[in-house]
């Protein structure tokens, strides 16, 4: 359980400083940035404790939010996405009762792809829309969305296929 909380703990300050220090300086075609962070969220098992998850996310959105001066829109996307985890694996996962994490096997990869489609695409409506904060650029909220979550969703894969492609079992 100690060695659990340690790798976790490194994982978040790892995941941080790699998305402050790194991620955030990439902006491609002046839309596209990734969030490497997000694989904080999804390597978090579901077993743990609904408020540990949460005070866990909500740090973790804080934390970018500090250094991006963004005022709590990666907090809010982050719990949001916490909150919806649960969910989407119960919706995909319907026979698979005792998955505790996500990850990438040969038999059912599409299950993983369906579940971090849903989760990317709602911390990002909740992120962009409280970035712009204006209904009226609908437009560029869905463009910032569709293209983020694109190129989000190509780096949590590699993330997932390097980091975790054992399952784990309650």
């Amino acid at each position: 359980m100690r060695n659990s909380i340690l790798t976790y703990c490194f994982q978040f300050i790892v995941l941080v400083l790699l998305q402050v220090l790194v991620a955030n300086r990439i902006l491609l075609w002046d839309i596209i940035t990734p969030y490497i962070a997000l694989f904080f969220i999804i390597s978090l098992p579901v077993a743990l404790e609904k408020w540990i998850q949460i005070l866990a996310c909500f740090l973790l959105g804080l934390t970018i939010d500090f250094f991006e001066n963004s005022g709590g829109a990666h907090a809010a996307a982050c719990i949001v996405a916490i909150y919806l985890k649960p969910f989407f694996i119960k919706l995909f996962y319907q026979s698979d009762e005792a998955v505790r994490d996500l990850y990438l096997t040969k038999e059912k990869p599409f299950l993983l792809i369906a579940v971090l489609i849903c989760l990317i695409f709602c911390h990002h409506i909740v992120l962009f829309s409280l970035e712009f904060y204006d209904i009226s650029f609908w437009k560029s909220i869905l463009e910032y969305t569709l293209w983020n979550s694109l190129f989000t969703f190509i780096i949590l894969i590699l993330c997932i296929a390097i980091f975790r492609n054992q399952p784990r079992y309650a």
